[in-house]
């Protein structure tokens, strides 16, 4: 599992995403449980950021799931070895032991940046409201109207405001 794929990068997202990290924990349990596979996931930083949700991540380290801290470079499936022959290689550095590494697996799951929707610009013009830098429609203020928006009567939630957790998105919308 790659997290921050086009997310943090200041080629595509700067922003984090929020949500990656607590999904692909769950991915890796999930798979691990059902499955039994060997499971490793390549991140830049862990936020685990919900209540809970850092013991989580402790417990799926006592499992058995591999975390390498570096950033991967490329997914390839040109072998040097017998033991890549027919497999994908992921291939980074792990800052941790500060050495490149190359990461033989049977399948790559990547944690993709949130987006605004292709259509945001159209929608921000046709109810006459603001976006950010990112292209997330934009609060009033975000403290004391955090649901308003520039136009009355138009309240933005959720995932359209920017990067949210399911949780995150029902109490903002209560």
């Amino acid at each position: 599992i790659i997290h921050c794929v086009g997310s943090r990068d200041k080629n595509y997202h700067e922003y984090c995403s929020r949500v990656c990290c607590m999904y692909s924990l769950k991915y890796a349990h999930l798979i691990e449980e059902k499955i039994g596979a060997e499971v490793y996931q390549m991140y830049i930083d862990m936020r685990c950021f919900g209540k809970a949700y850092e013991e989580f991540y402790k417990r799926l380290s006592k499992e058995g799931v591999n975390f390498i801290r570096g950033k991967a470079a490329e997914v390839t499936d040109r072998a040097i070895n017998e033991d890549e022959e027919g497999k994908l290689i992921v291939c980074g550095e792990d800052t941790l032991l500060s050495k490149t590494i190359r990461v033989p697996v049977d399948m790559v799951i990547l944690a993709t940046a949130l987006e605004p929707r292709a259509d945001a610009a159209e929608v921000a013009k046709l109810f006459g409201i603001t976006k950010s830098a990112d292209g997330f429609f934009l609060e009033r203020h975000p403290k004391l109207d955090p649901v308003a928006t520039s136009t009355a009567g138009i309240f933005v939630v959720g995932c359209a405001q920017g990067p949210k957790d399911i949780p995150d998105t029902v109490a903002q919308a209560s």
